[in-house]
């Protein structure tokens, strides 16, 4: 599943300046791990705001297609091995 950022602690709670201050951090978020998304699965930004939007479950052939399940092979092979991922 994908999705974008989300809170889940009982809703957002305070005065309307500190949740501005949290619905900014995580629009910030959200911006980032779309960049993540987009550069490592090879997707526009366009696509990964289309796919995260809603919660999105994708089966392991979807995943793969998507480009996501390469890159965690990737990510966990490099730690494994002891090397950087820019190698």
């Amino acid at each position: 599943m994908i999705h974008q950022p989300s809170i889940h602690r009982n809703g957002v709670q305070g005065q309307a300046t500190d949740i501005k201050i949290v619905s900014d951090q995580l629009q910030k978020s959200k911006l980032r791990l779309n960049r993540i998304l987009a550069e490592n699965t090879g997707r526009t930004i366009e696509e990964v705001v289309m796919a995260t939007e809603r919660y999105n479950f994708l089966s392991a052939g979807e995943a793969l297609d998507f480009g996501l399940s390469g890159g965690w092979v990737r990510i966990y092979r490099s730690v494994y091995d002891g090397r950087r991922l820019s190698e």
